[in-house]
Parts: C-alpha cells; structure tokens; sequence
C-alpha cells in the first residue's frame, strides 16, 4: 500500500481548525463593506419656546440654502424638509410635528443656516376620563 502524500498550504482551513472558516468570511464581508460609502445619520431636535401665547421653533440647518427648504402644514402638522444634492453629495433633514394652529398665523425665517417658525400657541385642553 502506498499513502499518497497531500500537501496542504500552511494558511488552509483544515490546518487552521474549523472554526477559523467564520474568521475568513468575517474578514471578507469587512473588506467588501469598506467599498460602500453609507450615509451618516444623525438626529437633531428643534429647539422650542413658548412664551406669551407664541410658540418659537428653532431649527439647526447649516449647510442648506432657503431655496433647499419645503415648509408644509396639513391637517394639524407641521413639516419641514431640507434637501441639498451637489454632484458628489447629499443630504436631507426632515422634522414633523403635531401643532394645533391658524395656518395664516405661521411665520418662517431663515438665516445663517437657522430656521425659525413661530406660530400662535393655545394650551391643550386636557380632559380626563374616569375609570368605572
């Protein structure tokens, strides 16, 4: 009988042990995801005051233009989405909220990268419920 000799690299999977086969494709998927570029997401909050019957909303939107902002209010919420694409890049904000207000009595002013939407503010009227 003649034992045929297999030669093995010094790096195979069999040398290594089982369990290094899911180090290999660990590494790889690591080495594949380095070629995508994925968006840095970030969560901001606007800033609000409330103060003489008059809320104040601050925004934070450095980096956008007026002409890359869209202020909407519909059916009780206000929205507001800022958009800018260059040829090598993008980015977007949006912010919606429930505000209970006279649509003609919202004011919007943007400056040095800031928002501000002040509208008329009217407490809640909160009623409560007993349980039986």
């Amino acid at each position: 009988m003649t034992k045929a000799l297999v030669k093995r690299k010094k790096n195979s999977i069999a040398q290594r042990g089982f369990f290094s086969l899911f180090d290999e494709v660990d590494r790889m998927f690591d080495r594949m995801w380095k070629r995508f570029e994925f968006p840095v997401i970030t969560y901001s909050y606007p800033e609000v005051e409330t103060k003489d019957g008059k809320a104040t909303m601050k925004f934070d939107l450095a980096g956008f233009d007026k002409e890359d902002l869209d202020i909407e209010y519909d059916n009780g919420y206000l929205s507001v989405k800022a958009e800018k694409k260059d040829k090598d890049s993008y980015k977007s904000s949006s912010y919606c909220y429930k505000v209970d207000t006279d649509f003609d009595k919202i004011d919007a002013e943007f400056k040095d990268g800031k928002l501000q939407v002040q509208f008329p503010y009217v407490e809640p009227d909160i009623k409560r419920i007993t349980v039986k």
